[in-house]
């Protein structure tokens, strides 16, 4: 079937003359009621709730507590990183050339 610019045209006016679809009843009021807030409010609170109880009755915070520990522990007996060790060389012997310029004598004067 053949289309010409007309009939596209009438048949885009045509929908646009349609006007905008019909919002939902929540949308319409322009805000959301209390008690649809309330609600959502419950049901977020329940499965927060039930889930932090799954946590704890399957043993998850005393495992990650365990890992937690172990992992500082080995981080602890590595010592810091070498760029830590090497800020903590500039920081107690001054700025020996390597630490950049504090923003104040970075400044020119005019």
């Amino acid at each position: 079937q053949k289309f010409s610019m007309a009939s596209r045209y009438s048949s885009y006016s045509r929908f646009l003359s349609r006007g905008p679809k019909k919002r939902s009843s929540v949308a319409s009021h322009g805000s959301l009621s209390p008690s649809f807030l309330m609600g959502v409010a419950v049901v977020s609170f329940v499965t927060g709730a039930a889930m932090e109880s799954f946590m704890i009755a399957t043993g998850f915070y005393s495992k990650v507590t365990a890992i937690e520990a172990d992992r500082r522990r080995e981080a602890q007996e590595l010592g810091p990183p070498s760029w830590v060790e090497d800020m903590m060389k500039v920081h107690k012997h001054g700025s020996g050339g390597d630490a950049l310029p504090s923003p104040a004598t970075s400044q020119s004067k005019p």
